[in-house]
């Protein structure tokens, strides 16, 4: 993963599948109200990456949720592991 890829992504879809083509491995991403969304690859600038090498996926909101009195907000982030 290079570090033009680790950013937060404001045009991203609702819905979609990380597939580790190495270990035949994929996990499905969905988010409910959340804007954004993260991916972050630490350490893929280091040298002992390829053997500790993992990806971080998460919503994000770069703009404040602002409500009302008595207004109520949800998100939630779902994981999928369709290989279980």
């Amino acid at each position: 993963m290079t570090a033009e890829m680790c950013r937060i992504y404001s045009h991203a879809p609702r819905q979609f599948t990380i597939i580790d083509r190495g270990r035949r491995n994929s996990i499905c991403v969905q988010r409910r109200g959340f804007e954004e969304v993260y991916v972050l690859s630490p350490g893929s600038k280091h040298q002992w990456y390829g053997r500790y090498a993992y990806v971080c996926v998460g919503p994000t909101m770069l703009e404040p949720i602002l409500l009302g009195p008595g207004a109520t907000w949800s998100g939630a982030q779902y994981l999928h592991n369709p290989n279980f």
